[in-house]
């Protein structure tokens, strides 16, 4: 017997498919097992990892509103909310179900903390459809995205904790037990990923709908025993099945052995070889392959230290870092793949393990989803940000610092070199921090006006590195300046946090998959390569960078030989108001040396005279276009903030 209630009246039309489709996840339990239509703005994600909340909701633009359905495995109350950081304390929340004798109910509330929540004063929420059987409860409801209620939480293009419960009574809302999580997402950005099914047993993977029929998986399988260092770059080499001609890749997905092992992988990243027109691409890369691997520190610069001549692998093919789910791109553009017989694969895992425990095996698996069906424009990927670990330390963020702010430039003068007279066109981005990073702005600069950010998170969460699909693409052009800007909080540790590859350490970095795609070109970044700063701040003159501390040290016969940078800054500098104010400054104004392409390949090229390109190309002085037209975002009426 279903209990049923129809409250649907903008779209009968809209609010019919959504029924049926989640109707039909009722009574198949399988919700993967069905296309739900080629709406990007429209998705499907089950939020308990018992399969018992399935939540599916649809963006729409043109009201600014979003429609969201859950059916749950319970006849008692279900709850939802939105939150900053998946508590309940400050989360928009709504609690609603199916009575016993088949009215609904449904109220708008907000938490003031871990208690009941309380009803708001305006029920901004509003409920289309509700019904209930014998073992499900569904629920239809909407809300606009700024509903002007000091007492909601506004949806923007934020990270979002979605937070779910679930009630076995309808009339104890109080009590959900451990029936409770929450669930990160990007609400309101488009998500091209088709509905994916596994047969575990027979190690199929299948892309459903007419239109995947053609996708094929290539997977990468990795199991290691990870050392007891708190941060390891491993790097192995690998090739991709031969095919007749070019192809392809249009998704991947990173899928670990457990749950448990999910933490100890910060992120990956795989490089295509290339060798120079002197060597064999097979006689150069071909000796590697099932070679266990070896050390390799640098995101980019792949630093020789071993047999697998990494100096060759620096073209950035995709990436993933910690948190993100499955990506497909948008269906006008591919990563090309397979454009030569013999095509080598460099595949760089950063493995994290700050308890330093031992006898850790991390098993994983990466799915890399490509077709012979060509799409219209050929892609890749590039990252821009502030150089780690660079030339001097010139990325560091004092004791205890809330609000500090790193800069990493590509100026108009790399722009102009990189890029062609039309420009690029960015599709995608991944923005990427560690564990002090709080918000993140990728800046666009033309001319003396700064046009509207290319991405931004006020609420970043390390955690949560999701590649998110731009819901209008960005053009790049030639004099463009971009600015990658990172606010940290390090008040989580008791010392300074300098720039560098471990997670305790950071990064201020964004990732992008953009077309058409550029030759020798992966990187353009920056730094502050001053005596003055390091003389001023940190009384030091002669550094070397130490591999097997990850850090400067202070060579002799200083006075403070032998310490790193951050313990210089800890024991020896005095972090008054004044002299935070003025590091802050110096970040923010001082000139940094941009470098691009950064390509190491090129520079192979280059010094063995390979290649005509002036050495100059690689570096130019670039400074915070402070003097620009500040881009301001569209106005709300909400009195709410989302902290």
């Amino acid at each position: 017997m279903v209990k049923y209630r129809n409250y649907g009246k903008e779209n009968p039309g809209l609010w019919g498919s959504i029924f049926f489709v989640s109707f039909l996840c009722l009574l198949t339990a399988y919700c993967d097992a069905y296309m739900v239509g080629n709406n990007p703005h429209h998705r499907v994600e089950v939020l308990d990892p018992l399969g018992r909340y399935e939540l599916e909701w649809l963006v729409d633009w043109e009201s600014e509103r979003v429609i969201f359905n859950v059916t749950v495995r319970t006849t008692g109350y279900i709850g939802f909310g939105l939150s900053s950081n998946g508590r309940m304390r400050g989360a928009d929340i709504v609690t609603g179900g199916v009575a016993a004798n088949g009215e609904p109910y449904f109220t708008d509330r907000h938490s003031v903390g871990d208690e009941l929540p309380e009803i708001d004063t305006i029920q901004d929420w509003v409920l289309h459809k509700a019904w209930e059987s014998h073992s499900h409860t569904f629920l239809s409801f909407s809300r606009a995205f700024d509903t002007c209620d000091p007492q909601d939480y506004v949806i923007t293009e934020d990270r979002i904790a979605l937070i779910w419960a679930i009630g076995e009574k309808d009339n104890d809302i109080q009590y959900h037990h451990q029936n409770r999580g929450f669930f990160n997402v990007h609400l309101i950005h488009p998500d091209y990923t088709p509905p994916i099914t596994r047969q575990s047993d027979k190690g199929i993977t299948q892309v459903l709908g007419k239109e995947n029929t053609d996708l094929r998986v290539w997977t990468i399988s990795r199991s290691w025993e990870i050392p007891s260092d708190h941060t390891t770059y491993w790097c192995t080499m690998h090739s991709p099945p031969k095919l007749p001609h070019k192809h392809h890749v249009v998704g991947f997905e990173v899928r670990f052995d457990s749950e448990e092992n999910k933490k100890h992988v910060h992120h990956i990243v795989m490089f295509k070889c290339n060798a120079p027109r002197s060597r064999s691409t097979r006689s150069l890369f071909e000796p590697f392959l099932g070679y266990r691997g070896q050390q390799c520190l640098a995101v980019v610069e792949i630093q020789p230290g071993g047999p697998i001549p990494t100096e060759y692998c620096t073209e950035m093919f995709l990436g993933w870092a910690i948190g993100s789910r499955t990506m497909f791109i948008p269906q006008h553009v591919g990563i090309p793949f397979a454009e030569s017989p013999d095509e080598y694969y460099l595949l760089q895992v950063h493995y994290d393990n700050p308890n330093q425990l031992t006898g850790l095996e991390v098993g994983l698996k990466i799915d890399f989803f490509y077709t012979s069906k060509l799409r219209a424009h050929d892609g890749a990927m590039m990252m821009i940000g502030h150089q780690v670990p660079g030339l001097t330390p010139s990325f560091l963020i004092p004791p205890s610092s809330i609000g500090h702010s790193i800069y990493g430039h590509c100026g108009s003068m790399c722009t102009r070199r990189m890029l062609p007279t039309d420009g690029i066109n960015l599709v995608a981005v991944s923005l990427h921090s560690h564990n002090s990073g709080r918000q993140m702005k990728l800046q666009h600069f033309r001319k003396n006006r700064e046009l509207p950010w290319i991405a931004s998170d006020s609420n970043y969460a390390f955690n949560f590195q999701q590649f998110r699909v731009m819901r209008k693409e960005v053009k790049m052009l030639q004099g463009d300046h971009i600015i990658m800007k990172c606010v940290y909080d390090s008040t989580w540790t008791n010392g300074t946090v300098v720039g560098g590859f471990s997670t305790r350490q950071d990064m201020c970095l964004a990732f992008l998959i953009y077309y058409n795609k550029l030759q020798d070109f992966s990187v353009c970044q920056s730094e502050i390569i001053s005596e003055d700063y390091r003389n001023h701040f940190l009384n030091v003159q002669n550094i070397t960078w130490t591999p097997s501390q990850l850090e400067f040290v202070v060579d002799p016969p200083e006075s403070m030989g032998g310490l790193t940078i951050s313990e210089v800054s800890d024991n020896f500098v005095e972090w008054n108001v004044e002299n935070r104010a003025e590091l802050q400054r110096f970040h923010f104004y001082h000139p940094q040396i941009n470098s691009c392409p950064r390509d190491l390949y090129t520079r192979n090229l280059l010094n063995s005279g390979e290649s005509q390109v002036d050495p100059d190309d690689f570096s130019a002085s670039v400074i915070y276009p402070s003097n620009a037209r500040v881009y301001q975002p569209k106005e709300t009426c909400s009195f709410a903030k989302n902290t």
